[in-house]
């Protein structure tokens, strides 16, 4: 969050670039998400969505990554 002077609303800026302590992670949940949804395991492929949405939400293209692939059907690729 980013303080404004006095009488001005507070905003965030978009950010797009993981912090290095989370990307690893991230980048971890995302095959495991094609795997899971390869052998057609809806609720494994699902947690590893949301793991990855956690992960990313405070990253404006890391948080709409998962979004995509959910609609896509769980990962299948684009």
């Amino acid at each position: 969050m980013v303080r404004a002077p006095p009488g001005r609303a507070t905003y965030t800026p978009l950010n797009f670039r993981l912090p290095s302590r989370l990307r690893l992670y991230y980048h971890a949940e995302l095959p495991a998400v094609r795997a899971a949804t390869s052998r057609q395991n809806l609720r494994a492929s699902f947690a590893h969505l949301e793991r990855a949405h956690i992960l990313g939400q405070r990253q404006a293209l890391p948080h709409t990554h998962p979004h995509l692939l959910r609609v896509n059907g769980g990962g299948a690729p684009l």
